[in-house]
Parts: structure tokens; C-alpha cells; sequence
């Protein structure tokens, strides 16, 4: 190449570096001067932005499948957050109480093994707290009370039910008693 040519080419060269060069200064300055008009836009896009959003969280959870101690950290961290926020936010702790609940009462239909285990649990920590906390026990036979006078009152299958026990009851006694 001619050294015509090269001092031309050469000169485009630095010619254009210091157009790129002005022009990054130029940008980095308009970012200094409205960064949070930037970083606004740029939340609200990545917010909207369905594309992106779906591959990270197809990364994200491809990275929990395969690596263990990721998914343990990022449980923990998970947990922290929540309890954090069940203590901070009130609306956020109605919210989450309502939705497990839901989901349990759903559960529960609908999975019979989790329903048959949940009862089972339930009447173990029943048993437990009524010989260990003497208020509970108060209490549980007060509701108990009131939920058999109420049923009693309301339920006709109950009282029919109930009927039918005592009677055999006393049969049975009437039975024993006379031999």
C-alpha cells in the first residue's frame, strides 16, 4: 500500500476514535446528568419485557435442578425474606396467611394421603397439648361443648346419630347389667 493511502487510512483511524471517544463522553455525561430517568426506563422495560423475563426464569430454574447448594442458599434466602416481610407487612402476611390456607383446605380434597396424614398429625399434637397445657384443655372442652350443643340443635343426622349411640348404649348395659 502506497504510504498515501496508509497516512489517509491512518488518519480516518484516529479521525473516528476521537468521534467515538467525544461520543462516549457525551453519553456517559447524559447518564450522570438524568440516571434516574435511565434506570426508571429500564426497570419498566425489563419489567414488561416477557421475552427476557421467561429466559432468565428458564435459567434460573435449570440452575436450581442442577446445582444443589444454589437451590439451598437460594431457599434459605427465600425464608429469611418472607419471615422479614410476614413481621414488616401486615397486608403481605393476611395475603400469605389466606393463600395457605386455601391451598391446604385444596390440598386436602383433593390428596387423600395428605389429608389421612394432616388428621393423624393433628390429633397427636392434640393429644400432646392437652396433657401438657392445662388453658388449652380448658378451652378445647369449652368449644367441644358448644360444638355438640350446636350440632345438637342444627344437625337433625347428628341428633338421629347420637340417639341411635345412646340407645345401644343402654342395650348394651340393660344386657350386662341383667346377668
Amino acid at each position: 500500500m502506497p504510504s498515501k493511502q496508509r497516512n489517509k487510512a491512518l488518519k480516518r483511524k484516529l479521525r473516528y476514535d476521537a468521534e467515538n471517544e467525544i461520543s462516549k463522553k457525551m453519553a456517559r455525561k447524559n447518564y450522570e446528568q438524568n440516571a434516574d430517568t435511565v434506570k426508571q426506563r429500564t426497570s419498566s422495560r425489563s419489567a414488561t419485557d416477557t421475552t427476557l423475563r421467561q429466559k432468565k426464569l428458564t435459567a434460573q430454574k435449570q440452575r436450581l435442578s442442577v446445582d444443589k447448594s444454589y437451590a439451598d442458599k437460594n431457599r434459605s434466602a427465600a425464608q429469611l425474606n418472607t419471615k422479614r416481610r410476614l413481621g414488616q407487612d401486615q397486608q403481605y402476611a393476611n395475603t400469605n396467611r389466606a393463600r395457605a390456607l386455601f391451598n391446604t383446605k385444596r390440598r386436602l380434597k383433593e390428596d387423600q394421603l395428605y389429608a389421612d396424614t394432616n388428621r393423624a398429625r393433628a390429633q397427636l399434637n392434640t393429644k400432646r397439648r392437652l396433657k401438657e397445657n392445662q388453658q388449652y384443655a380448658e378451652k378445647n372442652r369449652l368449644s367441644a361443648r358448644l360444638n355438640t350443643a350446636r350440632r345438637w340443635k342444627t344437625d337433625e343426622l347428628y341428633h338421629q346419630k347420637k340417639n341411635r349411640i345412646t340407645r345401644e348404649k343402654l342395650k348394651h348395659r340393660w344386657h350386662t347389667d341383667s346377668k
